[in-house]
């Protein structure tokens, strides 16, 4: 079933709805799966995924408190502002309740010339990657 949208002489236009139960998964935050993120231990932390973005999080910390103490912003939203990034954004990454997407990322990065997103240390082209190999080495 669905919601009526429109109608002509002989066409109609139905609204697709889905149930409640319909969609993908609703993902965890950090700061559901870690009591205390982002002051939670690395050790803690076991997925690698929530590793690398725990490491985001506290660059982004890192960054924000450099440019504090450097007088070049006056606060996180005055930083926000600068970076061309929502502050909730801002506030839903820094506590974990959130996640930024890659814009967001991109954006900060550019802005303060300075690395958030932990990026690969060191690539292996002729080794293929764990996830798409068919056998283990």
């Amino acid at each position: 079933m669905g919601k009526l949208l429109a109608t002509t002489d002989d066409k109609v236009a139905v609204m697709a709805t889905r149930g409640p139960d319909a969609g993908r998964t609703k993902r965890l935050t950090l700061a559901d799966k870690y009591p205390g993120f982002p002051f939670a231990e690395g050790e803690e932390i076991t997925d690698p995924l929530d590793k690398k973005f725990l490491y985001t999080v506290r660059a982004l910390e890192g960054v924000i408190e450099e440019f504090l103490e450097k007088g070049w912003i006056d606060s996180v939203r005055d930083f926000a502002r600068k970076a061309g990034v929502s502050n909730s954004v801002l506030i839903s990454t820094r506590s974990g309740s959130g996640y930024p997407d890659g814009v967001t990322i991109a954006k900060i990065e550019n802005a303060t010339q300075r690395p958030i997103w932990k990026h690969q240390n060191k690539l292996r082209p002729d080794i293929c990657p764990v996830a798409f190999r068919d056998e283990p080495l």
